[in-house]
């Protein structure tokens, strides 16, 4: 693993995001430790509140462990973690999912490419109830095999990397907080298209909670509209807010339609559909008070980041 201090290049930072038990963070550690790692860093941005911290410190000692001061949304998480990273090439992941063995390999491999955003495919994996099931679909069901290679419009979340000149491009999107979709909808209105590479594969891991599945996607939507909002009017923004309801109905049609053509995981699509339109109707309540609000929901303050206890800390706050 490469050293900050000893003057080697850093060629890959891995940035996960850890909002999950350690026990997550421990299997998608040991999936990540599968990987050839030369030359690259792992850096885990962490909010659980369980004091399982300083084993997995002493486990994995090549990892950098940030802590944050208190619970706080995943954007401000990944943007701590990539504000710390000093790879060439930056990835970032989440608990939530477990990468292939040659995930690392691949991301090098595409970023051979000109493109300076690239997102992989997203599969399910093991055995996941409809609720797991939901939450896939929402989120990464439209990441699914069979998956084009070339431009995408969308790249998910836990499988999203950049080369470093990309941070520097609208850069309030990336730090304090990671706005992924509205910094990839930046990036396109200025010639710069992200593109998608299946071969980067990663898998859902499930186990997903109601509750802490339908409060993030709460937050996520609420932070999504407020940030989008700051470039609307008043009027537009009433306009939108108006609208929201509807965005259950566009949501879902959005994601049957990107699923069934794959004829893959038809049935738990079908048996699924009532979390999955619970989880709309939290979404289009969260941008409804976002655009009304012009606020986000708990990611509007400031945040401190303690490195694992031996470095100084960091503040991250919008």
């Amino acid at each position: 693993m490469a050293s900050k201090g000893g003057g080697k290049a850093t060629r890959v930072s891995l940035v996960i995001v850890s909002t999950r038990s350690h026990s997550s963070l421990k299997a998608s550690l040991d999936a990540i430790l599968a990987n050839d790692l030369k030359d690259v860093e792992i850096i885990v941005v962490d909010c659980c509140s369980d004091e399982e911290m300083s084993v997995l410190v002493n486990c994995y000692p090549s990892v950098t462990f940030l802590r944050a001061s208190e619970e706080v949304c995943s954007p401000l998480l990944a943007g701590a973690g990539l504000s710390r990273a000093s790879g060439e090439i930056i990835a970032v992941t989440d608990t939530c999912c477990l990468v292939s063995s040659s995930w690392v390999a691949n991301l090098v491999k595409a970023h051979s490419l000109r493109s300076l955003v690239i997102g992989g495919s997203v599969e399910p994996f093991g055995r996941m109830n409809l609720l797991d099931w939901s939450a896939y679909f929402c989120d990464y069901g439209q990441f699914m095999h069979p998956l084009q290679a070339g431009p995408a419009n969308v790249l998910p979340g836990n499988n999203i990397s950049m080369k470093r000149p990309a941070l520097a491009k609208h850069a309030e999107l990336v730090s304090p907080a990671f706005r992924k979709t509205l910094w990839c909808e930046k990036l396109r209105s200025v010639g710069e298209q992200p593109h998608c590479q299946p071969a980067i594969k990663t898998y859902f891991a499930g186990s997903v909670r109601m509750v802490p599945f339908l409060s993030r996607r709460y937050r996520n939507a609420r932070c999504f509209a407020s940030i989008r909002s700051k470039e609307m009017t008043k009027v537009l923004r009433l306009f939108y807010f108006a609208g929201a309801p509807l965005l259950v109905v566009v949501l879902l049609k959005r994601t049957i339609s990107s699923i069934l053509p794959k004829r893959r995981y038809r049935r738990q699509l079908i048996l699924s559909a009532p979390f999955l339109g619970l989880a709309f109707v939290v979404w289009s309540l969260g941008e409804a008070l976002g655009y009304l609000t012009g606020s986000c929901h708990g990611c509007d303050r400031s945040v401190t980041f303690t490195p694992a206890g031996r470095q100084r800390s960091m503040t991250a706050g919008l």
